[in-house]
């Protein structure tokens, strides 16, 4: 980063609708459908002024995940998400 260049996060949210389908007691089907806001605003000097840019970046994201999930007799239930996604840049 340069010096003259100060970066810092903005909190965003991500919401959406997931479905979980059952093949066997422990591998499913998982798809969803996602809207996500990201991005960041940073401060940028130039001699002796600051200027404050922000970027503002919303998706829709369609992820489809396989989920394992290995270990039934646990206390606890880790799980693995594995998949491809398809995400659209909509503003």
């Amino acid at each position: 980063t340069s010096p003259n260049v100060t970066p810092s996060m903005i909190p965003y949210f991500a919401m959406g609708l997931t479905s979980n389908f059952p093949l066997t007691p422990k591998f499913s089907v998982q798809p969803e459908f996602l809207y996500l806001r990201k991005g960041y605003q940073y401060d940028r000097r130039v001699l002796e002024t600051v200027h404050t840019h922000t970027l503002r970046y919303e998706y829709l994201s369609f992820p489809v995940h396989a989920k394992f999930k290995p270990f039934e007799k646990w206390p606890f239930r880790p799980f693995l998400l594995l998949g491809p996604q398809v995400s659209f840049l909509v503003g």
